[in-house]
C-alpha cells in the first residue's frame, strides 16, 4: 500500500513536473535569500517600492487565498461547471491546510512584522489592513492558495494553465510581505505547506470509490494493483 501511495504521488509530480520544477527552483531561491539576511532587513528590502495603485492591487490579490473566496471558487465549480470531485477536492485542501496552519500558528507564536518594526523604521503598514500579534508564522493566506494552486494544477495537466496558477499564487504570496503581515519565511512555510497539502488530498481522492476508498486496489489484467481512478 505504501509503495502504491508513492507511486501515485511520483506519476503525478512527473506528470506535472514544469511546475514542481518551478515551485522547487522558487522556493530555494527564495530560502537562499532568507537565510543570507535578517528577518527584518530582508522585510524592507522586499518593500522598497510602494504606492497607492500597488497598495489597492495587493490588497485585491490577497483576498485570493481568503477562506470565503476559495469556498465560493469552490462552490461555483460544483454548481455551475459540475465538477463535483474537483470542488470537494478544493475544499478539503483548504480545510485541511488551515487546520495544520492554525496548529503550527500555535505552536510557533511567532511575531508579526507590526509587532517588532517600529513605524519610524517602516513607513508602509497599512492602516486598517496591516495587523500586529503573534501568529505570523506560517502564512495562512500563502498555505491556502498554493494547496488551491495545486489541485488545480493536478486537473488541469496543462503547462500554459500551470505558469498562470503558479503567478497567481506567487503574487498571493507576495501580497502578504507587501501589506506587511507576514515575513519571507512565512510565506515559503506556507507555499510548502500548501503544496504537500494538494497533492496528499488529490492523490486519496482520486478513486472513483472515494470518499469510501482512498485508493483502487483492484488488481488490473496483468496483475498489479492499479490505483487509477
Amino acid at each position: 500500500m505504501q509503495t502504491l501511495r508513492m507511486k501515485l504521488y511520483l506519476d503525478l509530480v512527473k506528470q506535472n513536473l514544469l511546475f514542481f520544477v518551478l515551485f522547487v527552483f522558487l522556493v530555494t531561491a527564495a530560502s537562499g535569500i532568507s537565510i543570507t539576511h535578517t528577518k527584518i532587513n530582508c522585510f524592507i528590502e522586499l518593500n522598497t517600492l510602494h504606492n497607492h495603485l500597488l497598495d489597492v492591487f495587493f490588497i485585491t490579490v490577497t483576498y485570493l487565498g481568503d477562506g470565503s473566496v476559495i469556498i465560493l471558487i469552490s462552490a461555483i465549480i460544483i454548481l455551475l461547471w459540475r465538477q463535483y470531485r474537483l470542488g470537494v477536492q478544493l475544499l478539503l485542501a483548504y480545510m485541511v491546510s488551515g487546520i495544520l496552519v492554525q496548529l503550527l500558528k500555535h505552536f510557533f507564536t511567532a511575531p508579526r512584522p507590526k509587532t517588532i518594526i517600529s513605524d519610524l523604521n517602516y513607513h508602509y503598514f497599512i492602516s486598517g489592513i496591516t495587523h500586529s500579534g503573534w501568529n505570523s508564522f506560517p502564512s495562512g493566506h500563502t498555505t491556502s492558495i498554493f494547496a488551491i494552486v495545486t489541485v488545480l494544477t493536478l486537473f488541469f495537466k496543462n503547462s500554459g494553465a500551470c505558469l498562470l496558477l503558479l503567478i497567481t499564487a506567487l503574487l498571493v504570496g507576495y501580497s502578504r510581505i507587501y501589506l506587511g503581515q507576514h515575513f519571507l519565511e512565512d510565506v515559503i512555510a506556507g507555499s510548502i505547506l500548501g503544496v504537500t497539502t494538494g497533492l496528499f488530498v488529490y492523490c486519496i481522492t482520486l478513486n472513483k470509490e472515494w470518499p469510501f476508498r482512498g485508493f483502487n486496489l483492484n488488481r488490473n489484467e496483468s496483475g498489479e494493483h492499479s490505483y487509477l481512478p
